[in-house]
């Protein structure tokens, strides 16, 4: 890695490893055990943002899936966390019965 490179890692990188708000984020999505791919977003977008962005690209009505963000089952109607670092999202398909 040159000098160039090495500098625009710490431009882009805040304390640690956490991306700052003017550059991107990159978030691993897999939807019911399957691997979608990548979405880079801006840091400092909001959960509900990224989802709004998975919905598009993918074309999935998330509002049918658990949202699991970085190994932990997220609540939307009580949390909307900004996310500033890489991350994964899994979409797991809600069992609806008894």
């Amino acid at each position: 890695m040159g000098e160039k490179e090495r500098q625009d890692d710490r431009n882009r990188e805040g304390e640690g490893g956490e991306y700052r708000e003017n550059s991107n984020i990159e978030v691993d999505i897999t939807v019911h055990n399957v691997h979608k791919g990548k979405i880079s977003i801006p840091a400092g977008s909001t959960l509900s943002e990224l989802l709004d962005a998975v919905s598009n690209k993918f074309n999935v009505n998330v509002s049918e899936y658990k949202v699991v963000l970085d190994g932990k089952i997220q609540d939307l109607k009580k949390e909307n966390p900004v996310l500033t670092s890489n991350s994964t999202l899994a979409l797991i398909k809600k069992i609806v019965g008894g």
